[in-house]
């Protein structure tokens, strides 16, 4: 056990990498999961970066990774910066989709949206914000201690596109979700860092994503429709991501006067934007 851990904390990020892997894809591993269409645990990347951040720093480094859970020094403003986003950007998406020449989604289509508010809280404790601990709270801080928050966004988001092939080969997502997942990662890791570290301000961003964007809207369009839909979202994330960068520069609302974070502590936050 002494030279697993010292390997662990020698490749704390490649050991995060392997074991989200891991973790997630064994159901695509298993034929039963499989035909139910379950092929990725979303709880991955958190189980991962818990096990790492226990193995290399202790109980003391896990509850630092917890706290990243509780609000911090964040207005209420970001939250609703970080729901809002995901719904205009939908609804931009849809409006410029049937602009094209898609079809329009029915009144009745259009009147399920109460139908997402239990699907919001599923998506929040089951499906995509479950990886929010890991893909922010552990990688995107771990990944910037040493580089801009731009260059480790654009890192963890390529361990991101690879951590969803399961998804991709089973036909659960398209390609147009490569450069959003890309775009995505950098807005999120923009709202982690601007809001002091936390964890949940993302994960309510991806809620809202799973259930307003990947629940609710995807329902509206087929065939060509559809695919133009995902194209969409991927253009206007993409003008987001570069918005952002614009606006707040490679650090994504962190100080670089903030004295650098103890290695695998997880316990100083990012400065507030």
């Amino acid at each position: 056990m002494a030279g697993i851990r010292d390997l662990v904390r020698r490749n704390p990020f490649i050991t995060f990498v392997v074991l989200s892997y891991l973790l997630s894809w064994w159901p695509a591993l298993t034929p039963a999961m499989r035909q139910s269409g379950f092929v990725v645990l979303p709880h991955g990347p958190s189980i991962a970066a818990i096990i790492v951040t226990a193995m290399v720093g202790g109980g003391a480094a896990v509850k630092s990774l917890f706290r990243r859970l509780i609000p911090r020094r964040a207005h209420l403003k970001w939250y609703a910066l970080g729901i809002g986003m995901t719904i205009v950007i939908t609804l931009t998406a849809v409006a410029l989709n049937v602009l094209l020449g898609g079809e329009a989604p029915t009144a009745q289509e259009l009147a399920t949206w109460p139908e997402q508010i239990p699907f919001f809280v599923i998506a929040f404790f089951l499906l995509g914000a479950a990886e929010e601990l890991g893909w922010r709270g552990f990688g995107q801080q771990h990944l910037q201690q040493k580089r801009s928050a731009l260059s480790a966004a654009l890192i963890l988001s390529v361990v991101g596109v690879i951590w969803h092939l399961p998804l991709f080969l089973s036909g659960s997502i398209e390609l147009p979700d490569v450069p959003l997942i890309f775009a995505g990662y950098v807005v999120y890791a923009w709202l982690f860092n601007s809001t002091g570290g936390s964890v949940l301000i993302t994960m309510l961003a991806h809620a809202a994503n799973n259930s307003v964007s990947g629940e609710w809207s995807s329902l509206w369009f087929q065939g060509a429709d559809s695919v133009r839909q995902s194209a969409l979202l991927a253009v206007l994330w993409i003008v987001a991501a570069v918005v952002v960068v614009a606006l707040a520069g490679r650090e994504l609302g962190r100080s670089k006067a903030e004295p650098a974070a103890m290695p695998m502590t997880a316990d100083q936050p990012a400065a507030a934007g």
